[in-house]
């Protein structure tokens, strides 16, 4: 596994018809988007995601999925989607924000009408895991958020791995397209705080985490998977990215 954090500049435009002309972004080789979904733009805007499963099978279907007149997910995170078809929905959460001190994300909606329309609203009927507030990592976010003083703090958070679960997709981080083979498993954190965000830069940090576990080892894992040009021990660290060339935000103050 290879993965890169990029920069990316478009100087033949006015910046105050296009705020967002420099872009940052986690990614991967030959990525023109973040795989990651984690965005940040020098209009100031921080582009976060967490997909949401889909149980509703009828989204599927040609009523809602249409070869023309659509583009894919990755160019829409480039450009306003409000001249494409399909459904959104959004809210000011700016209270809970005031209220909490954060806004969190499980992969589950928080929105009523996606929770309905993606068939979450069922799924929490019968299991707890689905409901936004009721999943394992909302309640770790509600018990440990206040643990957030700074940007290593906040670090030691997003990528801390409980003994009592024993299924990795239920901590903070992780990377569902590995569950078969390592249980879900996290791969990657990337965090920023209000210095390093003026200048489109943050922290990234790739590898499981071993805080409290025992440092990945393909040696000593039970995983089977071939890892060929992998390092048998994934005990990485922190980068705290700083780009080349000059990047920050249109009028950060």
């Amino acid at each position: 596994m290879i993965q890169l954090s990029g920069d990316r500049t478009v100087l033949r435009t006015d910046p105050n018809e296009v705020p967002g002309h420099i872009v940052s972004f986690s990614g991967y080789p030959a990525a023109l988007s973040s795989a990651d979904d984690y965005t940040l733009t020098s209009a100031g805007l921080a582009s976060i995601e967490t997909t949401i499963a889909i149980f509703n099978n009828t989204l599927y279907t040609d009523l809602f999925i249409k070869p023309e007149g659509q583009i894919h997910c990755w160019i829409r995170s480039f450009i306003s989607n409000a001249l494409t078809k399909g459904f959104t929905s959004s809210r000011d959460m700016t209270w809970f924000l005031k209220k909490y001190s954060y806004w969190p994300s499980y992969n589950i909606p928080y929105l009523s009408d996606i929770s309905i329309i993606s068939g979450f609203s069922r799924k929490g009927e019968e299991f707890n895991w689905y409901k936004w507030g009721s999943s394992p990592r909302a309640r770790i976010f509600e018990r440990d958020h206040h643990k957030v003083q700074d940007i290593d703090s906040l670090t030691k958070l997003m990528r801390f791995k409980p003994k009592e679960f024993d299924l990795p997709k239920d901590i903070l981080a992780k990377k569902k397209d590995i569950y078969k083979l390592t249980h879900n498993r996290t791969l990657y954190f990337q965090g920023t705080n209000y210095e390093m965000f003026s200048k489109l830069r943050f922290r990234a940090w790739g590898g499981p985490p071993y805080d409290p576990l025992p440092v990945f080892n393909w040696n000593t894992t039970k995983v089977v998977a071939n890892h060929f040009g992998q390092p048998q021990v994934w005990n990485f660290t922190y980068v705290n990215l700083e780009w080349e060339t000059v990047t920050k935000v249109l009028d950060f103050e």
